[in-house]
């Protein structure tokens, strides 16, 4: 317990290196020092949900260089596309839950995995994970995302007869309020 707290009290120290470089607009060089960060610490759930969330800044790069000159640049300088950003942020949800695979934010991770995919147009990769994230995690909150990621994957493969059937279900399901009442 105390070489954890030891370890990431030295991690929150260090992290905020990499915060300085990402506001100085060294995005990609923050990314970098935040993975080997990331790489020599243990997990404790603070360091695991940083990590998603630095999962969740690389995928935002690409449409963040759309209206950012300075990220356009820094990607274009260092010869990385969008996709390649998207592929890289995938890599890095897989990695956390290969490591991790009982967060918490284990389903959001996957809904994350799900959108990137989709994103790069995978559409049978996205029918795939999306009927396994569902089977995975049945009382997720994102049950309904993970179904309603595969009809979106069906339509595009062609499969509208399988999308319809699978969109059907969901709007016909319930699920419970906070207050215990069934909801559509």
């Amino acid at each position: 317990l105390v070489w954890r707290a030891i370890a990431e009290a030295s991690y929150l120290e260090d992290v905020q290196l990499g915060e300085m470089l990402r506001q100085r607009g060294k995005s990609l060089e923050a990314i970098a020092m935040l993975v080997e960060l990331w790489r020599v610490h243990p997990n404790t759930a603070a360091i695991e949900s940083d990590f998603f969330g630095l999962s969740q800044l690389v995928a935002s790069l690409p449409t963040q260089s759309q209206s950012d000159a300075a990220v356009r640049r820094q990607l274009l300088d260092a010869g990385v596309s969008g996709p390649e950003l998207l592929a890289q942020s995938i890599q890095l949800i897989q990695v956390l839950l290969a490591l991790s695979p009982n967060i918490p934010l284990a389903d959001e991770a996957c809904l994350a995995q799900l959108n990137a995919t989709s994103e790069l147009e995978q559409f049978e990769t996205v029918v795939t994970l999306a009927r396994r994230f569902a089977g995975l995690y049945p009382k997720s909150r994102f049950l309904d995302s993970f179904q309603y990621s595969e009809v979106l994957g069906l339509f595009h493969l062609g499969q509208y007869d399988r999308a319809v059937a699978i969109a059907e279900k969901i709007t016909n399901s319930v699920h419970k309020d906070a207050c215990g009442v069934d909801q559509p």
